[in-house]
């Protein structure tokens, strides 16, 4: 696997401890498109590796030593945004899903899931869709709801919902991408993943909704 062919990804897998990384390696050398694998056990050192080498998914823990998950992935989402983030914790508490919902993560399981859910959500992340596990749809469901029914675009990130708003100023990819000075591609990825969280399929649905909202 020294050289990289269409279709495959590299992975780094964030964790502090090394047998849960062992396992989680051992997984990723069972999907023939993962061409690379990396390890930090901090989010300091995931920050060092990404500064270094480009990767397309990260697998983020979130009680880690030193700086946390979430603060190093609202790093890493800041610093490499066409990058994706799987949050792979034991934790499950709703205010915390809430905040990496946020951040722009593309997936959270719990650490109790199957490595056939784990698989899925790789590849369901890598070809840009999201993925939640059940006991986190839940949790994101019972909590999140509720707030949002007065404005269901709360659940976006801030980069989310900046182009969202440019969308419903008409602008198009290519000129949201001028005006923020990232590119076409990486304001599609942010597009498609506003429009999941929203339940959305088209602008047309959109525009419905924000007007519903008085957005």
């Amino acid at each position: 696997m020294d050289q990289q062919i269409p279709g495959q990804f590299s992975v780094l897998v964030v964790d502090d401890h090394e047998l849960v990384r062992s396992g989680m390696r051992l997984l990723l050398e069972s999907i023939d498109r993962v061409h690379t694998i990396a390890e930090a056990s901090c989010g300091e050192d995931a920050l060092r590796l990404t500064a270094r080498t480009s990767f397309d998914l990260i697998l983020m823990d979130v009680d880690l030593p030193g700086m946390g998950g979430l603060e190093a992935t609202l790093e890493l989402r800041a610093r490499h945004p066409e990058t994706q983030v799987i949050i792979i914790s034991a934790l499950l508490n709703p205010p915390l899903v809430r905040k990496f919902l946020k951040a722009g993560v593309s997936g959270y399981l719990t650490k109790g899931s199957s490595g056939f859910e784990m698989e899925k959500a790789i590849e369901a992340v890598v070809g840009g869709q999201s993925y939640f596990s059940s006991a986190v749809s839940h949790s994101i469901s019972s909590s999140v709801a509720p707030e949002h029914q007065n404005d269901p675009f709360a659940i976006l990130s801030g980069r989310e919902r900046e182009i969202v708003n440019q969308i419903l100023e008409g602008e198009r990819n290519i000129e949201i991408g001028a005006s923020l000075g990232i590119s076409e591609k990486t304001v599609s990825t942010y597009r498609k993943r506003a429009f999941e969280k929203l339940g959305l399929k088209n602008s047309t649905e959109l525009v419905r909704l924000a007007v519903k909202h008085g957005l």
